[in-house]
């Protein structure tokens, strides 16, 4: 990914002292990946994992939906792009962050397409501590009994959750929930664009689940799986010391 991406989502965090770093810089190469990428429309796309909102503003922002001063007003008073993403900022159809309901959103949205006889696939981005959710399995097992197979569901498998290793909840779900549903599953390298664009254009019979092993806090050396930043906010040091890195 183009380093100028992260320097601006990093420089997005100092100014405004927001927390959640690490979470958006595991993310943000596969946003990247999906949206400047691949090109897919980012109204096909759900952002479950509301609380890395930065990595989907400043992708909006590199493709010119978002302008300057608006990413600006990232985390001030009445500002449409808040910490979690809404409906009302006018970018995403659903207000997300309270984590667990985006599979099921984006389920709705395949079958409505479904029932319109469009093809166009629906693009999921959840956390692996959203995993322990029941409303995930719940979504999950609506996609598969309708047979979504335009739902693709991307797990940001950083290890971690808000408090602590993912591995010490519920241990890792992914691919023995995904076998044991009857999804299409894919294990890649979160932070490799080609790996990440080959599993976002492969087809299925069954509704897709893709695996993407990530870095917590990639990128920036003194964050990297260190779940301090999932709270943790840049010093002026630590910020200047980030950016020398990219």
């Amino acid at each position: 990914m183009n380093s100028s991406i992260r320097k601006k989502l990093i420089a997005l965090h100092y100014k405004k002292q927001s927390i959640h770093l690490g979470s958006s810089l595991s993310c943000i190469d596969i946003i990247s990946s999906i949206l400047l990428e691949l090109k897919i429309p980012f109204r096909d796309f759900i952002l479950s994992k509301g609380h890395a909102s930065t990595a989907l503003y400043v992708c909006l922002n590199e493709l010119g939906v978002i302008s300057n001063s608006l990413l600006d007003s990232y985390y001030e008073n009445g500002t449409h792009l808040t910490a979690h993403p809404i409906f009302e900022s006018g970018f995403v159809d659903f207000s997300t962050g309270s984590l667990g309901h985006g599979i099921s959103l984006a389920a709705g949205k395949c079958m409505a397409r479904k029932f319109q006889e469009v093809e166009a696939p629906v693009f999921c981005l959840v956390s692996d501590g959203e995993m322990n959710e029941g409303s995930v399995y719940e979504g999950i097992n609506f996609a598969v009994q309708h047979k979504l197979n335009n739902l693709y569901v991307i797990v940001d498998n950083n290890g971690f959750q808000g408090l602590g290793h993912g591995s010490e909840v519920l241990g890792d779900l992914t691919q023995t929930f995904a076998t044991r549903k009857g999804l299409n599953y894919i294990e890649i390298d979160g932070h490799n664009s080609s790996e990440i664009k080959i599993a976002l254009n492969c087809t299925s019979s069954y509704p897709t689940l893709i695996n993407a092993k990530t870095i917590k806090g990639k990128g920036v050396d003194f964050a990297e799986n260190d779940n301090n930043w999932h709270y943790n906010k840049l010093s002026r040091e630590q910020y200047h010391n980030a950016l020398s890195k990219l």
